[in-house]
């Protein structure tokens, strides 16, 4: 009579397709670009290294274990943790460059050297990031995949201004406005 009692139990779970196991590797890059979009990146000598951290719910073990590259038995192993550097962290994402994009920003304050007084600072644009390193961890039991992503702006970007032209400077204008007459 041992084996009679209690409920049911639950068919074992059917594998994944690749269509869900993109959709739950999307969601975890939805996450990540979630974070990364209130963060101030800053151009030249400003410029810095970004943490995000973040975290995916529910996050299904299949998935888990094609993100991290690991594979585990669920019974044994409580948490899987790895560290990705550069694109290895894009690869593991399906990331392609410039997938993850940040917003650049000038520091305002008075600053040496320039205009008198102080000036508020401006967003210059977009820019994409590079992905310096992300680690992962994901705990089995909870189903939860926590992670850091430090990002870096690729180069320096600068918001078209009006009268910005890609054939001819300003004062070259001014200077053959000045020799014609106009």
């Amino acid at each position: 009579r041992r084996g009679r009692g209690g409920p049911p139990r639950p068919p074992p779970p059917k594998p994944m397709t690749p269509a869900k196991i993109t959709k739950e590797r999307k969601s975890l890059v939805k996450e990540i670009k979630k974070k990364l979009t209130p963060v101030k990146f800053y151009e030249h000598f400003d410029e810095v290294s970004r943490e995000v951290k973040f975290v995916a719910e529910r996050f299904p073990l299949e998935v888990a274990e094609l993100v991290l590259g690991l594979g585990c038995d669920p019974k044994a192993a409580g948490m899987l943790s790895r560290t990705f550097h550069g694109t290895q962290a894009e690869e593991a994402l399906n990331l392609a460059p410039g997938d993850l994009q940040g917003s650049v920003w000038q520091k305002g304050g008075a600053q040496p050297g320039r205009r008198f007084g102080a000036q508020k600072p401006r967003r210059l644009g977009s820019i994409p990031l590079s992905i310096e390193s992300m680690t992962l961890n994901y705990t089995v039991k909870s189903q939860r995949m926590v992670g850091s992503i430090i990002c870096r702006n690729n180069g320096s970007t600068r918001k078209r201004v009006r009268g910005d032209s890609d054939e001819e400077d300003s004062s070259d204008v001014d200077f053959l406005r000045l020799i014609r007459g106009f």
